[in-house]
């Protein structure tokens, strides 16, 4: 029986992309991550909140690092909030987000009510901003 790396679900209360994230990064799950990810709308995929998990706190090798930087370049997202990330797991996301020009659209947070917080905040920032 295969294991689960990731779980990804669209949370139709909040209007935010779920992503639990179980196991270690690796090409074939990238590709496999990012497949997913595109089943949704552009719209649903806007708002992300990423729960990463024990096995999946590794350091992603070089490949699996620049795949990655890749395929957040076709990605739909404004914002993602992520929760239970280590120092090392922060490192390597803040890199890849900031090669893509989204540095400042990747935030940790310790708890989800305060990542949820967030993630509602700058949804009322961007439907103001795209009331002007």
């Amino acid at each position: 029986m295969e294991e689960t790396k990731f779980k990804l679900w669209y949370d139709e209360k909040e209007g935010v992309l779920r992503s639990e994230i179980y196991k270690k990064f690796d090409i074939e799950t990238l590709e496999e991550y990012f497949a997913e990810i595109s089943k949704f709308t552009p719209e649903q995929q806007h708002y992300i909140i990423g729960w990463v998990f024990c096995d999946a706190q590794q350091m992603p090798d070089k490949d699996a690092r620049m795949l990655a930087k890749e395929k957040f370049k076709t990605a739909h997202f404004k914002k993602i909030a992520n929760l239970g990330a280590k120092p090392i797991v922060r490192m390597v996301s803040n890199i890849i987000m900031i090669a893509v020009g989204k540095g400042k659209d990747n935030k940790y947070f310790e708890s989800e009510e305060d990542a949820l917080a967030w993630i509602r905040a700058e949804k009322e920032k961007d439907k103001k901003a795209q009331a002007s």
